[in-house]
């Protein structure tokens, strides 16, 4: 009690612990006001963002560690029979974050161009209800479309026109 009263001192330093802990009180409510209002902003623009598809009758599975691909492929399969389910599709990531960030690189100019990529099966783009402006949804049929990549509007502006229906290198891979 004397110590929340009066000064304390130590090695020589005298502190004010009343002035002390009400300086420090103000300052952490203020950060949490602050930072709560940059929150609640980042919340409502994530939610009226057009992220290209809607949100809404969306469900996500997230695949445990314990279960195996071929398991995990079963069930999604097994998932588009349900007469309550509209659409299934797979994705390597739940959305976009720094672990998907990566550079694709044209093997004729070499230049580098860094995009977020999602890796997703045939039944994503129908699930999701994306829009494509041009061309076509990958077809699970095809074994060639297993390296095809879908671009979206921003990247086709950050590639251009040259982009289309071209090679690029991609995890030291051709797609």
């Amino acid at each position: 009690v004397m110590g929340l009263r009066g000064k304390i001192t130590a090695s020589g330093i005298s502190i004010n612990l009343n002035k002390f802990l009400l300086t420090s009180q103000m300052i952490i409510t203020l950060f949490s006001i602050t930072f709560g209002f940059v929150i609640s902003e980042q919340t409502d623009l994530l939610k009226s963002a057009d992220v290209g598809y809607s949100y809404d009758d969306v469900v996500t599975i997230k695949r445990s560690d314990q279960i195996n691909l071929i398991t995990w492929i079963t069930l999604n399969k097994n998932l588009n029979y349900q007469v309550a389910v509209k659409a299934v599709g797979l994705s390597v990531f739940p959305g976009i974050g720094e672990y998907n960030l990566s550079g694709i690189k044209d093997p004729v100019s070499t230049n580098l161009t860094r995009l977020y990529w999602l890796g997703v099966d045939a039944g994503y783009i129908p699930a999701m209800e994306i829009e494509l402006v041009s061309g076509r949804n990958f077809d699970a049929n095809l074994k060639s479309d297993e390296l095809a990549i879908i671009i979206n509007e921003k990247a086709h502006a950050l590639l251009g026109d040259s982009a289309l229906n071209k090679s690029f290198e991609f995890r030291r891979k051709s797609f």
